[in-house]
């Protein structure tokens, strides 16, 4: 299965892109607090199956009348889908929903803030993509940052705190992946074609495993408060927010889409002290900087 693709980034006003791009990263950091929320009213294997229901039948409701007009899609090409849907809902949302029942909410938007670094190192490593001294020497930043922060409290390798923010960190790798291999996707087939076909791939992956996941919510025992997370996570993130980034990654790089993940810890660090009043340590801090220098200088030329 061939992973790239001789088509370019559909031009596009660098400001457009840039505003597209704040707008998903605000989208993206509220993901932090809302799914660390939902957390509290249902296990994270509902929460996920809920999200991922809604926002499939989103699609369907904005694809099925289009459908005579949209591209057939290639043979070559299930595979890459099939491949992006199993990143997208069993990996990345799993493992981001679960993290964040261990983890803090800027711990987890510290641990998005490495895509960009990740997405290098896969492109050098499974791509070939030429690297410098300078990416190199980011990139050990941005990774000695996200240690520090992991690490804040020593190493305890049991605690939950560690589980969560590892979780986070398989969570981001996942994203890097799905960013970096379903560029080519929303260049054949369009920004919101693409995210729609992930979508639905990823709830068949998650459809068939759910059923014998350790849940403590039954699907016909759902609160009120889950369906309203769920509606959240599935229409404004899983919806609007994924199609914003396959929208982006048509229109420019996926490293340079994926450095806008950036934004994310300082967001969620603004979001956590205006409305809840609680400071990271300073230890976030210091481990943020590194790893937002590192991921700069990983953009550098």
């Amino acid at each position: 299965m061939s992973t790239t693709t001789n088509a370019k980034p559909l031009p596009a006003p660098p400001t457009f892109i840039y505003g597209v791009m704040i707008l998903q990263q605000i989208i993206g950091t509220s993901t932090h607090f809302v799914a660390k929320f939902a957390n509290q009213a249902a296990d994270p294997f509902t929460i996920v199956f809920v999200r991922g229901c809604i926002a499939v039948v989103a699609f369907a409701c904005i694809l099925l009348p289009q459908r005579k007009s949209l591209r057939a899609i290639d043979r070559e090409d299930w595979k890459l889908i099939a491949l992006l849907g199993f990143l997208n809902i069993p990996c990345n949302q799993l493992l981001f929903v679960a993290g964040l029942r261990y983890t803090t909410p800027a711990n987890a938007a510290l641990a998005y803030a490495l895509v960009p670094a990740f997405v290098l190192v896969l492109s050098a490593v499974f791509f070939g993509e030429k690297t410098t001294m300078m990416k190199i020497t980011g990139i050990l930043l941005a990774f000695s940052g996200t240690l520090l922060v992991l690490f804040e409290r020593g190493i305890d390798l049991t605690s939950t705190l560690f589980l969560g923010n590892m979780l986070e960190l398989c969570a981001a790798i996942s994203w890097a992946w799905f960013s970096l291999l379903g560029q080519r996707l929303a260049l054949k087939y369009g920004a919101i074609f693409a995210t729609g076909l992930t979508m639905i791939s990823g709830m068949a992956w998650y459809s068939c495993v759910f059923p014998f996941l350790p849940t403590n919510t039954p699907l016909l025992e759902i609160s009120g408060l889950t369906l309203l997370y769920g509606a959240y996570l599935g229409l404004i993130i899983s919806v609007l927010g994924y199609w914003l980034w396959y929208y982006a990654l048509s229109r420019t790089p996926a490293s340079n889409v994926a450095v806008f993940s950036n934004l994310q810890p300082v967001l969620a660090t603004i979001f956590t002290i205006v409305f809840f009043g609680i400071f990271p340590s300073p230890f976030f801090f210091v481990g943020g900087a590194l790893v937002l220098l590192g991921v700069l200088l990983t953009q550098r030329q």
